[in-house]
């Protein structure tokens, strides 16, 4: 409903999934009980309503012929993260075991004693890989999508960028 709303729109709604998603990703990445990882993911979880305002804006910006296709990938996207996300979270996991050349004592990056805060966190890794991939997403977002809510657009570079080059060409 707030995406439909003209003093929200849709891209401050997903914007708001995205960047609340990467703050709880960062708060299950310094967790130190269960109980504050689950409280972590059920913000993260209640703050993001992506889904329905990216098929929205989808179906929007698609014109008619191309609808099935464009609705393919968003489930096509989910997937290759579900398949891909484990495997790379489990690789970046307990860095100072599986990367002990560059994290652990007397490596690269951790000096004599190992980075001290991947000891204390060692899940935290892939944790702040996932907040800094939804942060540049939510960038993306903001910069070089186009609202579609009526009444609520404003400059779009991007979308100025295609108009001026459609001119040009006329």
């Amino acid at each position: 409903r707030a995406a439909d709303q003209p003093s929200v729109g849709r891209k401050l709604v997903l914007n708001i999934g995205l960047i609340g998603t990467s703050l709880g990703c960062i708060g299950v990445a310094f967790s130190t009980t269960f109980g504050q990882a689950v409280f972590w993911r059920v913000m993260s979880g209640a703050i993001n309503g992506t889904v329905g305002s990216a098929r929205t804006m989808v179906a929007e910006r698609t014109p008619k012929p191309w609808h099935p296709r464009a609705f393919l990938l968003l489930p096509a996207a989910f997937n290759v993260a579900n398949v891909a996300g484990p495997i790379l979270s489990g690789l970046l996991a307990e860095p100072l075991e599986n990367f002990p050349r560059l994290f652990a004592e007397g490596s690269t990056f951790g000096g004599a004693d190992g980075v001290q805060w991947m000891k204390k966190y060692p899940y935290a890794l892939p944790n702040l890989l996932c907040s800094v991939l939804l942060l540049a997403e939510a960038l993306l977002v903001h910069y070089a999508l186009e609202e579609t809510l009526k009444g609520k657009r404003r400059f779009e570079p991007i979308r100025f960028i295609q108009e001026t080059y459609a001119n040009m060409k006329d």
